[in-house]
């Protein structure tokens, strides 16, 4: 399987880097409503679709 975020962080990380410290407080927000959550669920549909799909 392949992690898209891993994949697509890894790309921008190395042509950019972004400085949250602007909105570190809706950064905050975000992972206290549950962000990684979402993330890791999206991952897990990517991942079984991604299976099931021969990808």
């Amino acid at each position: 399987m392949f992690n898209q975020w891993e994949i697509g962080n890894n790309f921008l990380t190395s042509v950019f880097t972004f400085d949250q410290s602007p909105v570190k407080t809706e950064v905050a927000e975000l992972k206290s409503a549950g962000i990684d959550n979402i993330i890791a669920e999206k991952q897990k549909q990517l991942d079984a679709w991604s299976a099931a799909n021969d990808k």
